[in-house]
C-alpha cells in the first residue's frame, strides 16, 4: 500500500514538473521571436537597392589641390633708340602687355663718367662676354646694340661722381672682371631700356616676334625687383 502511494506521488510530481517546463519554454519562445507584422514590411525596388549601396560606399571627396598660379616673368629690352623705344612700347601695349612699361635712358644728363667694356666686334662676341659677366655675378649691364662706334660695347654703370665710378670699377675687378674700363660718357649714346612684366613664359614667342622688328636690340628675362 505504501509503495503504491509513493509511486502515485512520484508520478504526480513528474507531471507537475513537465507542465511547468513546457509553460516556461513556450513563454521564452514568444519573447525571443516576436510576432512579425506583414503590413509593416516594405520590399525595396532594384533602383532603391542601387541607391542605398551607392550612398553606403560613397567617400567624402578630397579637397581639390589649388591649381598652380602662373609665375610672372620680368623682361628687359636693351639697345633701343629713343624713337624705336616709343615704337616698341606701342607694340607691347598692342600685344596686350599689361601693367607699367618702365622706360630707362642709359644715364641722366649729369652722368659724366662711364664704366664699360669696349665694343666686342659682333653680337656673338658681346653675348659671350655677357655670359662671362653673369658667371662672375654681374647682372646689371646694358648692351649697346645700336649703330655707331659704340655698337656691341657693354655698359656696366654711369656715374655723376668720378670717385664713385672708380670705386665701382675696383669692385668689378675684385669679382674678376679684367677688361672693364672707366672713361667720360659719350653724349652721343642715347640707348633706352624698357622693363616690363608678362604673366608667364607663354609670352616668350610673341615677344621674340616683336623684337625681330627692331634690329640690333636685345630682349631677355631678368630677375624681378
Amino acid at each position: 500500500m505504501m509503495r503504491l502511494l509513493f509511486v502515485l506521488l512520484l508520478l504526480a510530481n513528474l507531471a507537475l514538473a513537465a507542465y511547468w517546463y513546457n509553460g516556461v519554454h513556450r513563454q521564452n519562445a514568444v519573447t525571443a521571436s516576436p510576432q512579425l507584422h506583414a503590413e509593416q514590411i516594405h520590399l525595396l525596388s532594384a533602383a532603391e537597392v542601387a541607391s542605398a549601396l551607392a550612398a553606403a560606399s560613397a567617400v567624402s571627396p578630397v579637397a581639390a589641390t589649388p591649381a598652380a598660379q602662373p609665375v610672372a616673368v620680368c623682361m628687359q629690352w636693351d639697345g633701343l633708340s629713343a624713337r624705336s623705344a616709343d615704337l616698341a612700347r606701342a607694340q607691347l601695349q598692342s600685344a596686350g602687355v599689361g601693367g607699367a612699361i618702365d622706360v630707362q635712358s642709359l644715364a641722366p644728363s649729369d652722368a659724366k663718367h662711364w664704366v664699360y667694356m669696349p665694343p666686342q666686334g659682333s653680337r656673338a662676341n658681346a653675348e659671350k662676354k655677357i655670359h662671362e659677366l653673369e658667371a662672375l655675378g654681374v647682372t646689371e649691364y646694358h648692351l649697346e646694340a645700336g649703330e655707331g662706334k659704340w655698337q656691341w660695347a657693354i655698359s656696366l654703370g654711369v656715374f655723376s661722381n668720378e670717385e664713385r665710378a672708380q670705386k665701382f670699377l675696383e669692385e668689378l675687378r675684385q669679382k674678376g672682371v679684367r677688361s672693364a674700363r672707366m672713361g667720360p660718357r659719350d653724349a652721343a649714346i642715347t640707348s633706352v631700356t624698357l622693363r616690363f612684366n608678362v604673366p608667364d613664359d607663354s609670352w616668350v614667342d610673341k615677344l621674340v616676334s616683336i623684337r625681330q622688328q627692331f634690329a640690333g636690340s636685345n630682349l631677355r628675362a631678368v630677375e624681378c625687383k
